[in-house]
């Protein structure tokens, strides 16, 4: 299998990526599954043993697949290393296994004697994927981020919160709206950005709706914001106890608080423990009947009750939808023009 050290200075161990895809051939054979053409997803994972200092590089087979992809007997470990999950780390993972697999993809291989192309797909959260996006000038660039006039786009050049023309808070100016129509990139990604694991964009499945929208501690979070506001944080917790492993005993959802935070408590406060998979699969299938649970509607309305709260949340729901309505007609008029 060709094990051995990972580069130094990351302590850890790898196999050849070619003994991995023989294997693979080998059992696709037995099951009689297999074909001239092998399809295999490249996975990364950050703490697959619950430590908080570990990494893994595996493939597991995308057609034909004995077990379930979700399934973790699915996946064929290349490289297991106690490292944080950063960008340097990685790096160093990714020069040997990038080298290995440009010579799959452009020779394929022969197995007993028969001759199989190899194909590779890129299963990654967004976190993950914005580690390995780097601008070809700025090796330490990094998108998104707190605070204002941030990239956080890998697909055009849009700015959050931009700050070039004194435009308000909440506001960003006509230039970089401009930029959010330039996306017809030939590779699927920004031209001045450079992704590490060597494959084009358009051949990458995202685990995560774009900007995480099905990221389930993002989603729990949100839950537990709302909950924390109407005092109902104890029926979230109580609710996500049936979803899980028995012997997890502590909060799924919690509040944190710094020594000298004066402000409101808002989504950064919020905690969500970090689960399994098909722990996050479990929760979304039964997010409807967690949502009725988590926030009471007696609770959820009480709030309300005031006649200048309610009054105040109307103005504001129609405050903003006034913005987009005039943020729409700018965009029809750049478009236009």
């Amino acid at each position: 299998m060709g094990v051995k050290k990972v580069a130094s200075p990351i302590q850890g161990f790898s196999v050849n990526l070619s003994s991995v895809v023989e294997l693979i051939l080998r059992e696709q054979r037995l099951h009689q599954l297999s074909s001239h053409a092998l399809r295999l997803m490249m996975k990364l994972d950050g703490r697959p043993f619950w430590g908080r200092a570990q990494v893994l590089f595996g493939i597991v087979l995308r057609d034909g697949a004995v077990y379930s992809q979700q399934s973790a007997k699915s996946v064929y470990p290349l490289t297991i290393a106690n490292c944080k999950e950063d960008r340097d780390n990685l790096k160093i993972h990714l020069e040997d296994i990038n080298h290995q697999k440009k010579i799959l993809k452009e020779k394929g291989m022969i197995v007993d004697g028969r001759h199989y192309t190899v194909e590779f797909l890129v299963v990654l959260d967004y976190k993950t994927l914005v580690l390995l996006l780097v601008k070809k000038t700025n090796a330490s660039f990094m998108l998104g981020g707190r605070g204002v006039s941030v990239e956080f786009c890998f697909i055009c050049n849009a700015i959050r919160g931009c700050k070039c023309h004194d435009v308000a808070p909440d506001e960003t100016c006509l230039d970089c709206l401009r930029s959010k129509c330039n996306i017809g990139r030939s590779t699927g990604i920004r031209d001045d950005l450079v992704f590490l694991l060597d494959e084009e964009l358009c051949n990458i499945q995202l685990c995560a709706l774009h900007m995480e929208m099905l990221n389930t501690e993002q989603l729990l979070a949100s839950i537990g914001l709302l909950a924390y506001r109407v005092d109902s944080l104890a029926e979230a917790n109580a609710a996500l106890k049936n979803y899980g492993p028995e012997s997890f005993h502590g909060d799924c959802i919690s509040v944190k608080k710094k020594s000298d935070q004066q402000s409101a408590i808002t989504k950064q406060n919020i905690h969500v423990s970090s689960m399994s998979g098909p722990t996050e699969q479990e929760i979304r299938q039964h997010l409807q009947k967690i949502v009725e649970l988590a926030l009471p509607l007696d609770k959820f309305k009480k709030p309300y009750e005031d006649v200048n709260t309610a009054k105040t949340l109307i103005l504001n729901r129609v405050t903003f939808y006034q913005a987009r309505v005039d943020v729409d007609a700018t965009i029809i008029f750049i478009l236009a023009t």
